[in-house]
Protein backbone atom coordinates (compact mmCIF):
# COMPACT_ATOMS: atom_id res chain seq x y z
CA UNK A 1 0.00 0.00 0.00
CA UNK A 2 1.26 3.69 -0.56
CA UNK A 3 2.27 6.21 1.78
CA UNK A 4 -0.84 8.83 2.15
CA UNK A 5 0.84 11.83 1.49
CA UNK A 6 1.15 14.39 4.80
CA UNK A 7 -1.04 17.23 4.43
CA UNK A 8 1.11 19.16 8.38
CA UNK A 9 -1.61 20.87 10.25
CA UNK A 10 -3.08 23.26 7.54
CA UNK A 11 -6.95 24.13 8.24
CA UNK A 12 -8.06 21.83 5.66
CA UNK A 13 -6.01 18.88 6.18
CA UNK A 14 -7.73 15.97 7.60
CA UNK A 15 -7.62 15.12 11.13
CA UNK A 16 -4.81 13.05 12.64
CA UNK A 17 -5.52 12.40 16.05
CA UNK A 18 -8.61 12.20 18.18
CA UNK A 19 -10.02 12.20 21.32
CA UNK A 20 -12.76 12.05 23.76
CA UNK A 21 -13.87 15.25 24.66
CA UNK A 22 -16.18 15.75 28.04
CA UNK A 23 -18.12 18.99 28.43
CA UNK A 24 -16.65 21.92 30.17
CA UNK A 25 -17.31 25.45 30.91
CA UNK A 26 -14.38 26.58 32.47
CA UNK A 27 -11.77 24.44 30.33
CA UNK A 28 -10.50 25.41 26.82
CA UNK A 29 -8.69 22.66 24.12
CA UNK A 30 -6.89 22.94 21.41
CA UNK A 31 -8.83 24.08 17.69
CA UNK A 32 -10.03 20.84 17.02
CA UNK A 33 -10.53 20.29 12.66
CA UNK A 34 -13.94 18.25 13.64
CA UNK A 35 -16.33 16.98 15.91
CA UNK A 36 -18.15 14.02 16.25
CA UNK A 37 -21.54 13.95 18.31
CA UNK A 38 -23.10 10.56 18.73
CA UNK A 39 -26.43 11.77 20.03
CA UNK A 40 -27.90 14.85 18.17
CA UNK A 41 -28.66 17.96 20.78
CA UNK A 42 -27.70 21.31 21.51
CA UNK A 43 -24.25 22.50 21.62
CA UNK A 44 -22.47 25.18 23.20
CA UNK A 45 -19.56 25.72 21.95
CA UNK A 46 -16.69 28.70 21.69
CA UNK A 47 -15.20 29.06 18.49
CA UNK A 48 -11.57 29.05 17.30
CA UNK A 49 -12.32 31.58 14.79
CA UNK A 50 -13.54 34.87 17.08
CA UNK A 51 -13.50 33.37 20.38
CA UNK A 52 -17.57 33.91 20.23
CA UNK A 53 -20.08 31.78 22.12
CA UNK A 54 -22.38 30.23 19.51
CA UNK A 55 -25.48 27.75 20.46
CA UNK A 56 -25.77 25.21 17.49
CA UNK A 57 -28.81 22.36 16.87
CA UNK A 58 -26.27 19.45 16.25
CA UNK A 59 -27.02 16.45 14.60
CA UNK A 60 -25.77 13.14 14.69
CA UNK A 61 -22.68 12.41 13.01
CA UNK A 62 -19.61 14.45 12.15
CA UNK A 63 -19.36 18.37 12.83
CA UNK A 64 -16.62 20.62 10.54
CA UNK A 65 -16.12 22.80 13.01
CA UNK A 66 -13.25 24.52 14.85
CA UNK A 67 -14.19 25.07 18.98
CA UNK A 68 -12.00 25.77 21.45
CA UNK A 69 -14.54 24.51 24.55
CA UNK A 70 -18.03 23.09 24.30
CA UNK A 71 -19.45 24.11 27.24
CA UNK A 72 -21.19 21.74 29.70
CA UNK A 73 -24.25 24.29 30.67
CA UNK A 74 -26.52 24.63 27.47
CA UNK A 75 -24.95 21.26 25.97
CA UNK A 76 -28.09 18.36 25.64
CA UNK A 77 -26.04 16.56 23.09
CA UNK A 78 -23.99 13.33 24.03
CA UNK A 79 -20.96 10.90 22.82
CA UNK A 80 -18.34 13.79 21.79
CA UNK A 81 -15.17 13.03 20.08
CA UNK A 82 -12.37 15.98 19.01
CA UNK A 83 -10.91 15.96 15.96
CA UNK A 84 -7.54 17.18 15.48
Amino acid sequence: MADLPSYGQATWAPSGEFAPITPADATDFAATRGLIVAVAGTLKVKRATDNADATIDAPAGVLPIRITRLYAAGTSATGFTGLW
